[in-house]
């Protein structure tokens, strides 16, 4: 885009302001910086949307977003609404002192995502200051499973703790260590959605929770966190009404007390989603790791638990595809004939996925559609 001067001056003449905003909402973000140099008038509106939505790639972003809003604080720091900082650089080390000491100003932040980086700063002591009085929306993405001791959780404890506007809290890629036994009980009352470690949800105290992603270790122990406090803690903070959407990532050794458990403890939930790994072929014992069967049986005999489940779908973790497919599930005729066992078990059902494979009650049948809508169709948003 290409703006003179004398264009945007004659732009202005007929053009009201709601329409210059939606003009520079919609211009790539270097065209907005353009766009502000053109005219007060510009600038005036263009500044608060050139920052509304701030997101730091590379060390010279940060550089520049930290210079400019500790050198302009009272002009630019109130507008900023979102901040990203996604980068992996060891260098951003160097910076954390300054980012910490500029995010301090950015008092009107409801969005904040931090990935990467995050490895490099949480022993920064500017971190535990940090305080955002309006945030709802907190992505924490640590670099290569960061989150390793108790120091640690115990400061993202202190940090959630803080923020009792949350809405949603999204913490991902930290080993999945115990949690504290000191750590205090986190009160967020307006939580809606949160993606979390297993061993943190009894600590969470919330009302009216909507959906969860709980975690667990794949190839881990069962014994280390024992499901039923955490689906007792998860069945206090939702309402009866069947609306929870709940996915449930965990291993093969922790699949049959997790299910068990969810199925006595959250029986109201309207989805569940689970993500496990199969059962490794060498172990003694083991069945054909290309189907679980042995997973199936179990699950028939939890559904009729379910008083109100609309949405069910068993999932394979794999890392490695044979032609662009995941071996687990090849046999759809098979997969169909499941289904429709599960719908006799679950009358409530109205949509099942395997694996790749997707299919909704229609009337009396079941017709297969994309298994690419199905989480759309289930409500899930706390997907990676």
């Amino acid at each position: 885009m290409v703006l003179t001067r004398r264009a945007s001056k004659s732009i202005v003449r007929w053009l009201p302001n709601e329409v210059i905003s939606e003009i520079i909402q919609a211009a790539p973000p270097r065209d907005r910086a353009s766009l502000c140099r053109t005219t007060k008038l510009f600038e005036g509106l263009g500044v608060p949307i050139l920052y509304r939505v701030v997101e730091l790639e590379t060390v010279a972003s940060t550089e520049a977003f930290c210079f400019t809003i500790t050198s302009h604080t009272a002009k630019f720091a109130n507008f900023v609404r979102s901040l990203t900082v996604d980068t992996h650089a060891p260098s951003l080390y160097n910076l954390a002192v300054s980012l910490w000491e500029c995010m301090k100003t950015l008092l009107s932040i409801e969005q904040l995502c931090l990935r990467g980086s995050l490895a490099y700063v949480t022993s920064a002591p500017e971190w535990l200051a940090l305080t955002f009085p309006r945030l709802l929306h907190c992505r924490l993405f640590t670099f290569d499973r960061h989150w390793a001791s108790n120091e640690e959780l115990g400061t993202l404890s202190s940090f959630l703790a803080r923020h009792p506007t949350l809405r949603s809290v999204n913490i991902a890629d930290f080993t999945f260590k115990r949690w504290p036994s000191t750590a205090a009980q986190i009160p967020l009352p307006d939580l809606q959605r949160i993606r979390a470690p297993a061993k943190i949800f009894p600590r969470i105290l919330a009302n009216d929770l909507k959906e969860a992603r709980l975690e667990w270790e794949f190839g881990g122990k069962a014994d280390m966190w024992p499901p039923e406090p955490i689906f007792l803690a998860l069945n206090a903070t939702t309402r009866r009404d069947n609306s929870l959407v709940c996915s449930i990532y965990c291993g093969h050794f922790e699949f049959l007390p997790i299910m068990d458990s969810a199925s006595m403890h959250i029986p109201h939930a309207k989805t569940l989603r689970v993500v496990t790994v199969p059962e490794d072929p060498g172990d003694p014992g083991s069945d054909d790791p290309r189907r679980p069967d042995d997973k199936i049986h179990h699950v028939k005999k939890w559904l009729p638990r379910f008083i109100g489940l609309e949405f069910f779908a068993l999932e394979l973790y794999l890392d490695e595809l044979v032609d662009g497919r995941s071996t687990f599930w090849a046999n759809e005729a098979e997969d169909q004939l499941t289904v429709h066992g599960f719908g006799d078990l679950c009358s409530t059902l109205q949509a099942c996925g395997l694996g790749e494979n997707a299919w909704r009650r229609v009337g009396g049948t079941w017709e297969r559609f994309p298994a690419a809508d199905f989480l759309a169709l289930a409500g899930v948003t706390l997907v990676d």
